[in-house]
């Protein structure tokens, strides 16, 4: 691990400001930080995801920037939190072992006594017997308060546990859930997609993939501003929820484009389903919520592919993106599915 110079850091962060002025985007904690790492130079993947959209000269808008950053980042933090509930977890355990070690002691003590009292009964100068009932009863007395201490801090222990499962589910959930949309980001994509297909194989059962594209989405943000654009990602999201079902995942790709992966599905089955989507968006109108003025219509481009057994986990979703590309090629709000034989098909 590198760890840079006060004056490394200095500069690092003089160029990530620059970089944030240079687009005109907020300067925010998660901003600074990808443009940070950036001119850091450390992680070669984000730096080629940047360089690849500076050269072809796409929008580093806002939305963009935080896409990047729950791809990049959003690990690090659930790591972190992972890291602090184990340590936290650990603590607390170590100190049930503690509070279930005094109550042993405090058994043991007990245990003595007994036997000391026990003895002294069967010798004939023993103490009054007044005298040993007295201390049989504090002894009594001493190991029921051990036990109601040990059982009040084993409850209080147990709640912490909970506390800490609760806040560590929270944390993967929210690293795995778009900030803007609500749905599943790229990274429960990409994790849902793994395990989709291995299933997939150990059922032979079909999966297929929709990729989707919200046509013209640029001259929302272009004409209305970033809000309306935001607003478009936010329904075409809720539309995406209400078509699907069981173990359906929908999930934002990137940008405008989102996925819906459909286990036990076949192809004439997604298309239809991708249709159906289509159809959803007819007819649908942006209203700017202050003034009623009607901003635009919504229209949907969908690919459609079905797993092959053995095929890469990226070439299934190029072919799904390849039919989508050629959707939009032949005109936009369609369905375009590849067949299995590589052959694509039009659905009017």
């Amino acid at each position: 691990m590198n760890i840079e110079t006060v004056g490394e850091a200095t500069n690092f962060a003089e160029h990530a400001l620059a970089s944030l002025r240079g687009l005109s985007t907020a300067p925010t904690p998660q901003h600074f930080a990808i443009w940070y790492e950036y001119h850091r130079g450390q992680n070669r993947e984000l730096n080629r995801v940047i360089d690849i959209l500076l050269a072809n000269r796409s929008e580093l808008s806002e939305a963009v920037l935080d896409e990047i950053y729950d791809r990049f980042f959003a690990t690090t933090v659930e790591h972190k939190a992972v890291r602090e509930t184990s340590r936290r977890v650990q603590e607390t355990l170590k100190a049930v072992v503690g509070h279930i070690s005094d109550a042993k002691g405090g058994a043991g003590r007990f245990n003595q006594t007994l036997t000391g009292i026990s003895g002294e009964l069967r010798s004939p100068q023993h103490s009054p017997f007044e005298e040993l009932v007295a201390r049989l009863s504090n002894e009594m007395a001493e190991m029921t308060r051990h036990t109601e201490l040990l059982d009040l801090r084993l409850t209080q222990s147990s709640v912490t546990i909970e506390q800490l499962r609760s806040h560590l589910e929270t944390v993967r959930k929210d690293a795995m859930t778009d900030g803007l949309t609500g749905i599943a980001n790229r990274k429960m994509f990409d994790i849902s997609l793994r395990e989709c297909v291995t299933q997939a194989l150990d059922e032979g059962a079909p999966l297929s993939l929709l990729m989707l594209d919200i046509d013209h989405f640029k001259a929302f943000n272009d004409s209305w501003g970033h809000d309306t654009g935001d607003d478009v990602l936010r329904l075409v999201a809720r539309m995406l929820i209400r078509n699907i079902k069981g173990q359906d995942l929908a999930s934002r790709f990137g940008g405008e484009e989102f996925t819906i992966l459909l286990p036990r599905t076949g192809l004439q089955d997604a298309t239809s389903l991708a249709e159906t989507i289509r159809r959803a968006f007819v007819g649908r109108r942006i209203v700017k919520k202050d003034t009623g003025t009607i901003v635009g219509a919504i229209a949907v481009s969908i690919g459609v592919a079905q797993y092959q057994a053995g095929e890469a986990l990226g070439e299934f979703v190029r072919r799904a993106d390849g039919a989508l590309y050629r959707a939009k090629n032949a005109g936009r709000d369609r369905v375009w599915a590849a067949t299995t034989a590589a052959i694509d098909q039009h659905c009017a």
